[in-house]
């Protein structure tokens, strides 16, 4: 009488094998957000004149949570920072160069750039736009040359959720040459990169300059969400 080969039993996967796989299935099938998924960037607006400030506005719309699942309350975001370069056009220093028969500047040499940050608590994932003031002393702009500028050269305007950076589609701008450059065109990426670089390096010249606005006076806060009120607790030096 032959013997029966004993039958090889299917594996079985343990509790624990199918939580870490699962784990790993959901965590590949999660794919990044989209630029503006998360938060919109509106735009970025000057308001020059004759008063004591030249403003600058960030406006920026909550669109949805990051962290659904895991969120203190999924219907505000917590621990956001907003940073913004902006660059403007010195005539003045232009003006001079020509006094001076200066030939070998180049349209950069031209630009000045300044930086804030404004530490945001929390913001309601509302779909309603929010708005960030900051203000640099007109004096100044008008010693420059661009107090009556009706938008600036360019602009940088960063955030981060958690440490996170969160991804905007129109988040850097400039125009140089008579050209604007875009951070929605991929053809502009090495243009666009340069200038972000070169923006956050030459800001540190006029460190403080440029101020959240409603470090001056809190009636700036009417569309904003809850900040922080003085410096922020850790600064972003990326």
């Amino acid at each position: 009488m032959q013997s029966q080969k004993p039958q090889n039993k299917p594996l079985s996967i343990t509790p624990f094998l199918a939580v870490c796989l699962s784990v790993l299935t959901g965590m590949q099938a999660q794919s990044p957000p989209k630029p503006d998924e998360l938060v919109e960037l509106n735009d970025v607006t000057l308001r020059t004149g004759t008063g004591k400030w030249l403003q600058a506005t960030v406006s920026f719309t909550p669109k949805k949570h990051p962290n659904v699942e895991t969120a203190y309350n999924k219907e505000f975001i917590d621990d956001v920072k907003l940073s913004l370069y902006i660059a403007f056009y010195n005539r003045t220093r232009e003006i001079n160069f020509r006094k001076e028969r200066k030939k070998d500047y180049r349209e950069p040499d031209l630009f000045d750039y300044y930086s804030s940050e404004v530490e945001i608590l929390t913001m309601k994932v509302d779909n309603s736009a929010k708005q960030l003031h900051f203000l640099l002393p007109n004096e100044l702009a008008e010693r420059d040359g661009f107090h009556r500028n009706q938008k600036p050269v360019g602009y940088v305007v960063e955030m981060t959720i958690g440490g996170k950076a969160v991804e905007f589609k129109e988040g850097i701008q400039f125009e140089s040459g008579g050209r604007k450059y875009s951070q929605a065109r991929q053809s502009d990426a090495g243009a666009i990169q340069k200038f972000k670089e070169f923006a956050k390096a030459k800001s540190k010249d006029n460190e403080g300059l440029l101020i959240p606005a409603h470090e001056a006076n809190v009636s700036y806060l009417q569309n904003a969400p809850a900040v922080r009120l003085g410096q922020p607790s850790n600064s972003n030096d990326q």
